[in-house]
């Protein structure tokens, strides 16, 4: 039964997270740059800077959770993605009051990293971030970023 109260809740968040989203704050400011080339590798820096007493969620949260922070990199000739996208911060794990499930997550900052193979020498790698952020009071309507970035 409080499963399904959960779940009854986190529809209704959802649902008026859609209605709020045009005038939700951003409490995360997201920089993409390129790192080291070896050869024909760079990797793309995903940096999140996070207003205080807000939290961004993990790329592994737990389902019943928050809605986990993910990396979509969008399909092209140029280039090719190696492994996946890496967390490179320290992450904090800890009990969700609101979720009732060990959450983890980011405060003030977090630094990720995708390794990418060029097939050409050059490439317009283009991709969207999507996240979730709360403050112990209050949840975010998920937001998607798109992002670009020429090697």
């Amino acid at each position: 039964m409080k499963k399904i109260g959960i779940s009854i809740l986190l529809c209704l968040m959802l649902v008026g997270f859609n209605v709020l989203s045009a005038q939700a704050p951003k409490v995360v400011k997201w920089e993409v740059t390129k790192g080291a080339i070896d050869d024909d590798v760079v990797e793309i820096h995903i940096n999140a800077e996070i207003d205080n007493k807000w939290k961004l969620y993990s790329q592994h949260t737990a389902d019943g959770g928050p809605v986990p922070t993910s990396f979509t990199f969008f399909p092209s000739d140029s280039y090719e993605l190696v492994g996946e996208v890496k967390e490179l911060s320290d992450a904090i794990v800890n009990h969700d009051e609101l979720f009732e499930i060990e959450v983890t997550s980011f405060v003030k900052s977090a630094d990720f990293v995708q390794k990418v193979k060029l097939k050409d020498g050059k490439s317009i790698i283009k991709g969207e971030i999507r996240y979730m952020t709360c403050n112990g009071h209050q949840c975010l309507p998920p937001q998607d970023i798109p992002f670009e970035i020429k090697i």
